[in-house]
């Protein structure tokens, strides 16, 4: 197998281990997922995300988990995600939830046993195709025409391998081809455009390195957004704490500023990174390390900027077909009528 055969193997396995981690367990029905359909919980997610709620036992839940439960006034099948405010009974197991964008408390408790998972995982407007799939434009744009490109290519393929001798030609021609074919990754412009990277991000990413970290917080802590992004600040105390930033994290519009009053001395990671990334994603990233969030986007639209110039440091190469002296002979022959 070639090196571009390994490779191409290699990346198919890892994306397909990554599918299988997040598909099995919606198979399984430990997972469910779920388009979100009102704004009760934004920014932590938004209208038409795709949330995975996943099943575990009410007594591992914690105040500040954002969980998906069946209201006791709703229709059966009907489902709210909102986060856990405070516990009111252990047993039974009482909730009181809240959604992050309302001002008011919920206004019903959630027992235990109505509790259908806790929200592990959040795609970003992947509820989009499906919520609007009874759209006739978007079905022509987005299913019927791509299908029916893939069905005529499949048609011509059928047409083209009924004749056996066709056939033989083709696969002749195309393992010719793929010999005479080779990929070429051009250093210079990959560094070159790695580094360009660098000088555009950096400058904008460096104001939010130096407030990632894990401080001591006393008394008041103040953030400010003096840039021209939004940004998310995200608090983690340690652990028996409890967090000092509901609902653990602020959205900073620019110019503007966010105030914590700490009744107690925390110690607690710091991550404020731009509004770039869904928060759901920032949090969770921060949990790992502070500077997890920061890092990430550098790489991600680095990556993203990479993957635009493809074609520019990443070449197909397909070297011409030698013609030998006898060929040449016998084309000026055919040229000149001779045979």
């Amino acid at each position: 197998m070639t090196k571009k055969g390994i490779f191409a193997v290699v990346i198919f396995l890892f994306l397909f281990l990554i599918g299988l981690h997040f598909l099995l367990p919606i198979f399984n029905g430990s997972a469910l997922p779920l388009i979100v359909l009102s704004g009760s919980m934004h920014p932590f997610m938004r209208v038409e995300d795709i949330v995975i709620s996943e099943s575990l036992s009410p007594e591992e839940l914690v105040v500040g988990d954002v969980i998906t439960f069946h209201p006791p006034t709703a229709e059966e099948g009907v489902f709210v995600t909102h986060r856990i405010i405070y516990i009111n009974s252990k047993d039974p197991l009482i909730f009181q939830t809240k959604g992050d964008a309302n001002e008011d408390l919920d206004p019903f408790l959630v027992s235990g046993d109505a509790v259908k998972g806790k929200i592990v995982f959040v795609i970003p407007y992947a509820g989009y195709l499906p919520q609007n799939s009874k759209n006739k434009t978007l079905f022509v744009l987005l299913i019927l025409l791509p299908a029916s490109i893939l069905i005529l290519d499949e048609l011509k393929n059928i047409i083209m391998y009924i004749n056996p001798v066709k056939a033989r030609k083709a696969e002749k021609k195309k393992r010719k081809l793929s010999r005479r074919t080779s990929y070429k990754v051009k250093s210079k412009y990959l560094v070159s455009i790695t580094c360009i990277c660098c000088i555009l991000f950096l400058p904008l990413l460096s104001p939010y390195f130096g407030g990632n970290g894990w401080f001591t917080l006393q008394d008041k802590y103040t953030k400010n957004n003096p840039g021209q992004l939004s940004s998310v600040l995200v608090l983690t105390p340690e652990n028996g704490i409890q967090n000092p930033l509901y609902p653990g994290y602020s959205v900073i519009s620019p110019s503007n500023s966010t105030t914590v009053d700490l009744k107690q001395e925390v110690k607690t990671s710091v991550s404020y990174v731009p509004y770039i990334l869904p928060v759901f994603w920032i949090i969770s990233l921060s949990q790992l390390h502070p500077l997890m969030p920061i890092v990430s986007i550098f790489i991600l639209y680095t990556l993203l900027i990479l993957l635009i110039t493809l074609p520019i440091w990443y070449r197909k190469i397909v070297k011409k077909k030698r013609i030998t002296y006898r060929q040449r002979l016998y084309r000026l022959k055919r040229y000149l009528h001779f045979v």
